[in-house]
């Protein structure tokens, strides 16, 4: 009886730890950078938490494309289909060239997206005109104000002004995070470390760096996401 007993205890005790474990695991921050390609997609997606999408709101639809002037006829309810894991990745949808006469439409198109396909991650509409972001803030989605870029070399004077304005557009447009490339990452902790964080390292020639970046995103309660880059068709 004591035998059976003691097995009992053992056994809870390790349903125990495997619990806490799971409870106590966080969700990485570490993102691929621009999965524009439904065959990067598929690759990648059991190797990351999720993954950052260039996109441009053309004819009531999404289509994937980083410039303007890129050929493009991928769209991203074409992107997401093809995703087996994409109920459990998160998504940085990088939107290119929202504005006012769009940002109704396609924050209506996202939400159907995210329904249609069983979206349950963090998606994180991006864009440089935080005015328009509001659109998605009222769906539920998280929003992010690319900030302007500024130079760590600059004079205090010149920063100042950068960090005038961009927490003039905070203040009046109730931004509540902000992103920049790597090099803002120092300008974005040091100015305003209220506020949560994103930022990206897309050179992929440079480990050593890339892997600083990481573990300053890892180490940086207020950062929530950094995009890194890889090879493609190399595993990170």
């Amino acid at each position: 009886m004591k035998r059976i007993f003691g097995i009992i205890i053992l056994v809870f005790s390790a349903a125990l730890v495997v619990s806490c474990s799971k409870t106590a695991e966080k969700p990485s921050k570490v993102w691929l950078h621009r999965v524009n390609e439904v065959a990067k997609a598929k690759y990648y997606q059991d190797k990351f938490a999720g993954f950052e999408v260039d996109v441009h709101f053309v004819d009531n639809h999404f289509v994937i494309k980083h410039d303007s002037d890129e050929k493009s006829n991928m769209r991203l309810d074409d992107w997401f289909a093809s995703i087996k894991r994409r109920s459990e990745l998160g998504f940085w949808i990088d939107f290119k060239n929202l504005k006012e006469s769009n940002m109704e439409a396609s924050a209506k198109e996202l939400a159907r997206l995210r329904k249609t396909y069983k979206l349950k991650g963090m998606i994180i509409v991006e864009s440089s005109n935080a005015e328009c972001l509001k659109a998605f803030d009222d769906l539920n989605f998280r929003t992010s104000y690319y900030i302007p870029f500024a130079n760590q070399n600059a004079s205090h004077e010149e920063l100042q002004v950068v960090t005038d304005s961009v927490r003039k557009i905070i203040k009046e447009y109730d931004v509540n995070t902000i992103s920049g490339f790597w090099s803002q990452y120092p300008f974005m902790r040091d100015s305003f470390p209220e506020m949560r964080k994103l930022f990206w390292y897309e050179r992929t020639y440079d480990s050593a760096v890339r892997d600083y970046y990481i573990n300053l995103a890892n180490e940086d309660p207020k950062t929530d996401v950094v995009l890194i880059a890889v090879k493609y068709n190399n595993e990170y």
